[in-house]
């Protein structure tokens, strides 16, 4: 049996003390007992902010709780002993909902996570068992299962087309060998009626850089965005791209792959 098998339907144990901080150093208190929730783990290797995905937290539990009322518990848990990374993270990405810092992996050692971050993030029911498994925030069919799934639990009716961003670009790397310099090239289309300007384009790590051929891009014109990604290490692995326009809803652009030995 693999992996994934093993774990849904499993039940997700808890730490019996759990202290959660806002803001880092704020401690507050989280009930979620008896309650649907959404699990996440990840600890301190590679790029923090990449592997956190604060801002698209932030998306995604304000699209739930405005569905839902706020009957979701959300569970972020951060294995890390250094907290002023995941200060600069944290307030750099205004993230102001919980954290449970696990600086001793209580949680990880509980339940065995595997290596795979794919499989470090659940939705539970209330009794703490696995219903679905996978991270709503880097696949948008995977956040419109969550979605779909925790409004038919609580008895809720939605329209994805309304509550579910679409996740831009995104493009697969495959499998390289770590030491190997990738490159990805993405074409931004102006189909509007004027000029679309661009500010700024920036990356969610120093591992990934990004340059765009025009800063401004007349009606029915378009730009290329050349991505190149240098791993740290082997692993698999997402990234992102922001790119601010001016009076429009900001792009993103997104790599993943996995870099071997």
């Amino acid at each position: 049996m693999n992996r994934y098998a093993e774990l849904l339907k499993s039940e997700i144990l808890f730490p019996d003390s759990m202290i959660f901080v806002k803001d880092i150093f704020d401690t507050v208190q989280v009930d979620f007992n008896n309650k649907i929730k959404v699990v996440t783990y990840n600890d301190s290797a590679g790029c923090l902010n990449c592997n956190l995905g604060l801002s698209k937290w932030i998306d995604f539990i304000e699209c739930v709780d405005s569905l839902t009322n706020g009957n979701v518990a959300f569970i972020n848990i951060v294995n890390i002993r250094h907290l002023t990374t995941l200060k600069d993270v944290v307030y750099g990405n205004r993230f102001h909902y919980p954290l449970f810092i696990d600086s001793e992996d209580k949680f990880n050692n509980l339940n065995k996570l595997p290596d795979d971050y794919q499989f470090r993030t659940f939705l539970l029911d209330e009794n703490n068992r696995v219903v679905l498994i996978g991270n709503p925030v880097q696949n948008q069919k995977i956040r419109d299962l969550y979605i779909r799934t925790i409004c038919e639990r609580l008895g809720v009716k939605t329209d994805l087309n309304v509550v579910s961003k679409p996740l831009n670009q995104n493009k697969s790397l495959g499998t390289f060998n770590w030491k190997a310099e990738q490159t990805a090239t993405f074409t931004i289309h102006n189909t509007s009626n004027e000029p679309m300007l661009i500010d700024t384009l920036y990356s969610s790590c120093e591992c990934t850089t990004a340059e765009i051929d025009k800063y401004s891009i007349e009606p029915a014109d378009s730009a290329i965005v050349t991505i190149t990604f240098k791993a740290e290490k082997p692993e698999m692995f997402m990234r992102e791209v922001y790119i601010d326009v001016q009076g429009k809803e900001q792009i993103v652009l997104s790599i993943e792959g996995e870099a071997v030995e």
